[in-house]
């Protein structure tokens, strides 16, 4: 029940290198709606991380767009850290071959609008969100 521990279990389920961390993939999803910032910092990290390890063909699409959803959700965290994380772990999302082709497209506009270059220069004010999203957008350029 303790957030912190909770954390700290989702935090050691991302060292692991392996697809069979799929099985771990709704605890993540559980953490990612969870009230404490904390739990929702790692929970984004997590996700990424699991991007990492799971094969596009092996992530069940209901999984794959929980995730998808989970971190564009966090992407208007008040948190930094937060929207930081989310940012990265949709790169990691776009260049493990996880996101459509439309979800491609729409990462690659709130890069931009991260950024600061798209039409609005409404750019997020974190240094450390425009600089994931800097790394994001090089991954849907490949």
């Amino acid at each position: 029940d303790d957030p912190s521990a909770r954390a700290f279990v989702l935090y050691a389920l991302g060292k692991i290198k392996s697809p069979k961390i799929l099985e771990a993939a709704p605890v993540a999803l559980k953490a990612s709606r969870s009230s404490d910032r904390e739990l929702r910092d790692t929970a984004a990290r997590a996700i990424g991380r699991f991007a990492e390890s799971i094969p596009a063909a092996g992530l069940p699409d209901e999984v794959r767009a929980g995730f998808h959803d989970s971190l564009r959700t966090h992407l208007a965290d008040p948190n930094p850290g937060i929207r930081a994380k989310a940012i990265r772990s949709l790169g990691k999302l776009a260049r493990h071959g996880h996101l459509t082709e439309t979800e491609r497209d729409e990462l690659r506009d709130i890069c931009r609008h991260l950024l600061g270059t798209d039409e609005k220069f409404d750019w997020d004010r974190a240094y450390v969100v425009r600089k994931e999203a800097e790394q994001a957008l090089e991954h849907l350029r490949s």
